[in-house]
């Protein structure tokens, strides 16, 4: 009962979040040039995005949206931690837009989900939630003709092994 109701709590939060302009949170970006790579952050990246495939590292904080680039025809990778779960469906505001899926990866000693993302046209922006056993992630799509991440991943500073996220059914008294 409690779950579903922070749940709701959640999904409203979200609804009403996404009228309100994108915040950010810090980001960086390693964009390929040839045999070197080279690190960027902030408005660089948005402008030098374009026409390039760039793997997004952002640093995962609690609360924060982390805006993601995507075109049409090419599917955006967005790749959780090494064991972390999905433990509910893939939240999205405008499901009929977009097209989702999710995939577990075998890298050898690990398995890894990803959630890869598609839009059916540019010019839109939708709201995603992905519910881990460990974190959630709300995630500001965004569609464009002539820029998108290729892959999106992130850096989790500070987080203890043993971390486990309350809402995907651990309790927190």
């Amino acid at each position: 009962m409690l779950l579903n109701l922070c749940d709701m709590l959640i999904r409203y939060l979200l609804l009403f979040v996404a009228v309100l302009p994108f915040t950010g949170v810090q980001a960086m970006a390693e964009v390929s040039e040839g045999p070197s790579v080279r690190r960027i952050s902030g408005e660089e990246l948005y402008r030098d995005v374009n026409e390039q495939h760039a793997v997004m590292h952002y640093d995962y904080a609690a609360e924060s949206f982390y805006k993601v680039l995507t075109t049409v025809g090419v599917k955006t990778v967005i790749e959780l931690e090494p064991d972390e779960q999905i433990v509910q469906p893939v939240f999205l505001r405008h499901p009929e837009q977009w097209m989702i899926e999710v995939q577990t990866v075998d890298t050898g000693d690990q398995q890894r989900q990803q959630v890869l993302v598609t839009p059916e046209e540019n010019g839109l922006r939708n709201l995603m939630e992905i519910v881990t056993d460990q974190r959630s992630y709300v995630i500001d799509l965004n569609s464009y003709p002539n820029a998108y991440m290729s892959t999106v991943k992130w850096n989790y500073l500070g987080e203890s092994a043993a971390q486990g996220y309350a809402g995907a059914g651990g309790s927190s008294n």
